[in-house]
C-alpha cells in the first residue's frame, strides 16, 4: 500500500509539473515591443542587404578620397550607403538654377554627385538620397538657421523631381527631410510640428511618384529622445509619428526611417518608453501597429556604438555612452544580426558612419562612431563588419569581390588601407547626428546618466521570446520529480 502511494504521488507530480509547464507557455506574457511576427521579406523592402553606411562624400575636396572611402564600402561587402544631396549645395542661388558659381569657374551643381553615383554604381552600392538643407532663397527671409524647413513645400518637390529626372534609373530611394521631431532640424528657436511635416510628405510624395512611379520614399528618421515639447520645443520620436499618424501620414511614405543608437546597452537590452537603446525601435514599430501600418520596413538612418577613449571629457562621454572598440565591434554585427532574427519588417541598416573628410575632431565623441579614420585606418568594426557582411548569403547578398575597386586601396583581408596624403581643406557643413538625440540620451527622468565604460561580452539574447528555456525547465522539473519518485519506490520496496 506505501508503495503504491508513493508511485501515485510520483506520477500526480509529474502530471503537475507537465501542467504547469504548459500553463506558463500558454500564459507568458509578451514583452514590451514585440509586434513582430512573420518571415523576413514578406513586407515590401525587407528582401535586401541589411548592410548599409552613412557617407560624407560631397564634403570631399580631392576626388581619389572619394574612390578610396567607395572602395571602403565595396570592400566591406555593403550593399548600400546613405549619401547627402543638399539641396543648397545643388540648386544654389534661385529657384531652377543649378549652376555653381562659388568658387572660380562656373559648372553644374551636379558634377561631383554625378561622380559619387556613377563609382557607387560600379562597385554595385546602392544609394539612398538624403534631401535637406534649404537654400536661403528658399527658406523664411532672414532665417539664418540652415537647418530650418522650407517656406514652400512645393519648392523642395521640385527640387527632388529635378533629382529624379537627372538621376533616372539610378537613383530610386529618397529620405525627405531629417529629424524633424528637433525644433533645430525644423524650426530653429521654435517648436517642432508633427502635422507640418506631414504636409511635407503629403506635397512631395504624389510629385516623386508622377516624376518616376519606381522611387521608393523614406520618412525622415526621427532622433531618439525623451523630450516632450516643454523641452527647447522637442519631442520625442514615439509621440511624434503618433502625431504624424493623426494627421494622415501613412499613405505618403513606403518606408519608416528610424535611428538605432546602443548608447552603452548591449542589443537585445530590452525596450521601455523611458529608456534609450537599440530596441527602443520595437516601441516604434507598435506604433505603427497601432496606426494600422504594420506592413511597411523599418529601415535605420543611423545606427550603432560610440567607441570614444576615456580620456574625453565627462561631458563629451555622456553624449552617446561608450563602449570599447572591440565591444563595439561585436554589438554593430550582433544589431544586425538580432534585427534579421527577430524583426521581420526590418530593412537596412546604414551604420553611423563609414568614414568623415576630417571635419569632426578627435576630441569629439561623435569621432569615434566611425569605421574608418580619415586617413583610412580602418577600426575593429569595420573588419567585423566586412566579415559578417561577406558572410550574409541573404537577399541581395553581395558576392565577394564584387565591385570594381579602381586601385588596389580596399582593405586586405585583415590588415589596414595604405594612408592616403592628408586633406588639404575640408568645407564647413558635414552632416552628423545631432547630439541632442544622445543628450536627451543622458537626461532622463532619473536625470544626468553617467557613463559606463563596457568591456567586451557576448550579446545574449535577453529579451527574445523564445519558449525554449521555459521547455528545458520544464523537462528539468520532470525529471528530478520522477527521479524522486523512483528513488522513493525502491525504497519503498526495500
Amino acid at each position: 500500500m506505501h508503495t503504491t502511494r508513493l508511485l501515485l504521488h510520483g506520477r500526480r507530480a509529474g502530471c503537475v509539473a507537465l501542467l504547469a509547464l504548459v500553463v506558463s507557455l500558454t500564459l507568458t506574457p509578451a514583452r514590451p515591443g514585440s509586434a513582430q511576427t512573420g518571415a523576413r521579406g514578406a513586407i515590401p523592402h525587407t528582401a535586401v542587404n541589411p548592410y548599409g553606411a552613412n557617407v560624407f562624400l560631397h564634403n570631399e575636396v580631392e576626388a581619389v578620397k572619394v574612390t578610396k572611402t567607395l572602395d571602403l564600402a565595396a570592400g566591406a561587402h555593403l550593399g548600400w550607403i546613405k549619401q547627402d544631396f543638399a539641396w543648397s549645395d545643388i540648386e544654389i542661388d534661385r529657384k531652377g538654377d543649378f549652376t555653381d558659381r562659388r568658387n572660380g569657374a562656373e559648372k553644374s551643381a551636379w558634377d561631383k554627385y554625378d561622380a559619387i553615383v556613377q563609382q557607387a554604381a560600379d562597385r554595385g552600392l546602392q544609394i539612398v538620397a538624403r534631401v535637406s538643407f534649404a537654400p536661403d532663397w528658399a527658406r523664411e527671409a532672414g532665417s539664418p538657421a540652415k537647418n530650418n524647413a522650407p517656406k514652400n513645400y512645393g519648392d523642395l518637390a521640385d527640387f527632388i523631381v529635378a533629382l529624379l529626372d537627372h538621376y533616372k534609373g539610378r537613383i530610386g530611394y529618397v529620405q525627405v527631410w531629417n529629424e524633424p521631431n528637433l525644433a533645430y532640424e525644423w524650426k530653429a528657436g521654435g517648436q517642432v510640428d508633427p502635422a507640418a511635416y506631414t504636409s511635407m510628405l503629403k506635397t512631395v510624395y504624389p510629385r516623386a511618384k508622377a516624376a518616376d512611379p519606381n522611387v521608393t520614399i523614406l520618412s525622415a528618421p526621427m532622433a531618439i529622445t525623451l523630450e516632450n515639447l516643454a523641452t527647447a520645443g522637442n519631442l520625442n520620436e514615439l509621440d511624434y509619428w503618433d502625431q504624424m499618424y493623426k494627421a494622415g501620414a501613412k499613405d505618403y511614405f513606403d518606408i519608416v526611417a528610424a535611428n538605432a543608437y546602443g548608447l552603452d546597452l548591449p542589443p537585445a537590452d530590452p525596450p521601455a518608453k523611458d529608456k534609450l537603446n537599440f530596441r527602443r525601435v520595437e516601441l516604434l514599430h507598435d506604433v505603427m501597429v497601432a496606426n494600422g501600418d504594420s506592413n511597411k520596413a523599418v529601415w535605420f538612418n543611423e545606427y550603432g556604438w560610440n567607441a570614444a577613449p576615456t580620456t574625453l571629457t565627462q561631458a563629451e562621454q555622456l553624449h552617446w555612452r561608450r563602449v570599447d572598440p572591440d565591444t563595439q565591434a561585436q554589438w554593430t554585427v550582433g544589431g544586425i544580426q538580432y534585427g534579421l532574427d527577430h524583426w521581420p519588417w526590418s530593412g537596412v541598416f546604414f551604420i553611423w558612419y563609414l568614414r568623415q573628410v576630417g571635419d569632426i575632431p578627435a576630441d569629439k565623441a561623435e569621432y569615434y562612431f566611425r569605421l574608418a579614420d580619415p586617413d583610412f585606418t580602418v577600426q575593429p568594426v569595420y573588419k567585423a563588419v566586412r566579415r559578417a557582411a561577406g558572410l550574409y548569403k541573404g537577399p541581395g547578398a553581395t558576392a565577394a569581390g564584387a565591385g570594381t575597386p579602381t586601385a588596389p586601396t580596399a582593405a586586405p583581408a585583415g590588415g589596414d588601407v595604405p594612408p592616403p596624403p592628408a586633406a588639404t581643406a575640408t568645407p564647413a557643413g558635414a552632416g552628423g547626428p545631432a547630439p541632442t538625440a544622445a543628450a536627451a540620451t543622458a537626461t532622463s527622468a532619473g536625470g544626468t546618466v553617467a557613463p559606463t565604460a563596457v568591456t567586451s561580452a557576448p550579446v545574449a539574447d535577453t529579451g527574445g521570446s523564445s519558449p525554449l528555456p521555459l521547455i528545458l525547465g520544464g523537462l528539468v522539473l520532470l525529471a528530478l520529480l520522477g527521479g524522486g519518485a523512483f528513488l522513493l519506490t525502491r525504497r519503498g520496496r526495500t
